[in-house]
């Protein structure tokens, strides 16, 4: 058994539920277990079990059922069917990466062509106990066949937000008031994750809209990434985000 960790994705989940403004925006969400995995799979009928521990996209599995105890497994950019909830348990502790795992409700992110698009929210505040700022925003549109955005791991394309949202079919001022909400979101999420870290600075969001527009915050960073925003074309938004690092 390993020894888990305070500082992970389930203990951030946890304390974001704790705020009645985000508990509408969290999938539902548990620490692995043969158990919860059963309970949650009937529940929500397709669900994501992912690394509590970040991985930057790799070992993520999305497991659906079929139906007369059929399961499909889809993990990187393959699908298994297989039969029997305890052989499909079976396979993926076998094939998971050697960390503790989270459970959580699937949730039918808005497509492009059948590619699954989300966004990377950074939030950050200066040394100076500056209030919390969103700094820069993206979307991530995955690579065919992937369940996950992570642009290196899934050759995703990297997109400004209003672009995104314009391939889905949402107009530009739609658009800009669901760009808005992100960000009032993603702010309240950092000050409730600031009663867990007080002296934590920077937080990376992983946010999505599903096919109602509704968002829905599928993870929080505390180490976020910041490669992606160079391939924006405005590079205002890196310069942002390193000055705010910085200072």
């Amino acid at each position: 058994m390993y020894k888990f960790q305070n500082k992970t994705k389930y203990q951030r989940y946890l304390q974001l539920s704790k705020s009645k403004v985000l508990e509408g925006h969290l999938p539902a969400t548990d620490l692995f277990s043969p158990q919860s995995f059963a309970d949650f799979i009937k529940k929500y009928n397709t669900v994501i079990l992912k690394p509590a521990i970040g991985s930057r996209g790799a070992g993520v599995f999305k497991i659906s059922s079929l139906g007369k105890n059929t399961y499909q497994v889809h993990t990187e950019n393959t699908t298994s069917i297989l039969n029997g909830i305890k052989e499909t348990t079976n396979y993926f502790k076998e094939n998971k990466k050697p960390c503790p795992y989270m459970v959580q409700q699937w949730v039918p992110l808005a497509e492009h062509e059948g590619k699954p698009m989300d966004f990377r929210v950074m939030v950050q505040r200066k040394k100076t106990a500056t209030p919390w700022t969103v700094t820069g925003k993206l979307a991530r549109l995955a690579g065919p066949g992937y369940i996950v955005t992570n642009n290196k791991r899934s050759k995703a394309t990297v997109l400004t937000p209003l672009e995104a949202l314009k391939l889905i079919g949402v107009d530009s001022n739609t658009g800009k008031n669901l760009l808005m909400k992100i960000d009032n979101i993603a702010l309240e999420a950092a000050k409730q994750l600031t009663k867990y870290r007080p002296n934590h600075r920077v937080w990376g969001l992983d946010m999505g809209v599903d096919q109602d527009n509704h968002i829905w915050i599928i993870e929080a960073n505390n180490a976020p990434m910041i490669i992606s925003f160079k391939d924006l074309n405005d590079q205002g938004v890196l310069k942002l985000i390193k000055q705010y690092k910085d200072g």
